[in-house]
């Protein structure tokens, strides 16, 4: 009789299907995100304002994107994949996150530049420099051309478009697109598959 209640009570527990363990991870990975950046989503949204690239204006939803592409690909590469598989996966993947972060925050340094704004969530607007200068301003700044100060922006109104060729404006703001992007794929994607695996286990 106890065999046929044990029997019995397996059959009736649900199992759970892979969208529910897709589930499964997504939450834990925002619960990860708030451990992380704090108790509430405020402290996580000013930092990717303060830290997101300066173009498109869009850029915080289109990373919500690339992060839920992450977490599918992660979920679905190495959700099932033995741990040896997965071991190496990290050994390859976190470096390399690593290494997009420190690249990305030092462009963000370098070809960025931020204008105090009132208006603005983090206080300050900010702005991609370009990698060359406009006829005029080589002209007139010479060596200083393209990594002009802050006073020659002025002077210009801080019109990145005034000091710098459009052409030139555009490769700062992909090269730092490209760079986010690394950043939050290969966050997401570690994460994820991490989380999967330990619910398997």
């Amino acid at each position: 009789m106890s065999w046929w209640r044990k029997r019995r009570s397996k059959e009736t527990v649900p199992r759970k299907t892979g969208l529910d363990r897709f589930w499964s991870t997504l939450a834990n990975y925002r619960r990860l995100l708030l451990w992380a950046f704090g108790s509430s989503a405020v402290p996580l949204a000013f930092f990717f304002l303060s830290l997101s690239p300066p173009w498109p204006k869009g850029i915080v939803a289109v990373t919500s994107i690339i992060e839920v592409v992450a977490i599918i690909l992660g979920f679905q590469w190495l959700g099932r994949a033995s741990r040896k598989v997965i071991n190496r996966t990290l050994s390859v993947m976190a470096p390399l996150l690593l290494l997009f972060l420190i690249t990305y925050l030092g462009a963000l340094s370098f070809l960025t530049y931020t204008v105090p704004d009132r208006d603005a969530i983090a206080k300050e607007s900010r702005f991609a420099v370009g990698m060359q200068c406009k006829p005029n301003v080589q002209k007139v700044f010479g060596e200083a051309c393209p990594f002009v100060d802050k006073e020659v922006l002025r002077q210009f109104e801080y019109d990145a478009a005034k000091v710098w060729t459009t052409y030139s404006i555009t490769q700062s703001r992909l090269l730092l697109i490209v760079l986010w992007f690394g950043v939050f794929f290969t966050f997401p994607f570690l994460v994820s598959g991490f989380l999967a695996n330990q619910e398997r286990s």
